[in-house]
């Protein structure tokens, strides 16, 4: 039954990207959005690194600081502002890097839920889907859920 449908969807894909009058037309937009896609996540990754640098060598060097050994006044400031803020998970928009990171987690606890099963699982179900929503739509929880409830309305 499996390989009916699989060969179901193949074939109109097939039907749908090799159409003869508007099949060039379809192929060249997938292509664009596939480019799109590819350049947006490039950008986003680069962000990211570039926001976890940062956070990260604020962090060393207010730790640095803690021990008496002399730090840049800018990457003290940077990471007394990492610690105070929560590192980021505090403010309404996180940046690329603590939406990668807090992805990341919401995954991981994701396929930790699959493997674990029971009410463990069930609690980090719920963690890892909400951690992963916040990431990907970089609002709060309490906003999300209030847009759903004016859609349903």
């Amino acid at each position: 039954m499996t390989r009916l449908l699989l060969g179901l969807a193949v074939g109109a894909a097939s039907a749908f990207l090799l159409d003869p009058q508007h099949g060039s037309r379809r192929r060249a937009l997938m292509r664009d959005k596939v480019s799109q896609t590819m350049n947006d996540g490039r950008e986003f990754a680069d962000a990211a690194r570039e926001d976890l640098r940062s956070r990260a060598q604020g962090i060393a060097a207010k730790a640095r600081s803690w021990r008496g050994a002399e730090a840049p006044d800018e990457m003290l400031e940077r990471g007394a502002d990492a610690i105070r803020d929560g590192f980021g998970l505090l403010q309404e928009n996180w940046t690329p890097g603590v939406r990668a990171a807090a992805g990341g987690v919401g995954a991981l606890l994701l396929l930790y839920a699959l493997a674990r099963g029971g009410l463990t699982g069930i609690g980090a179900l719920a963690a890892g889907a909400a951690l992963l929503g916040r990431a990907g739509a970089n609002r709060p929880l309490t906003a999300l859920a209030r847009r759903r409830e004016t859609a349903s309305a």
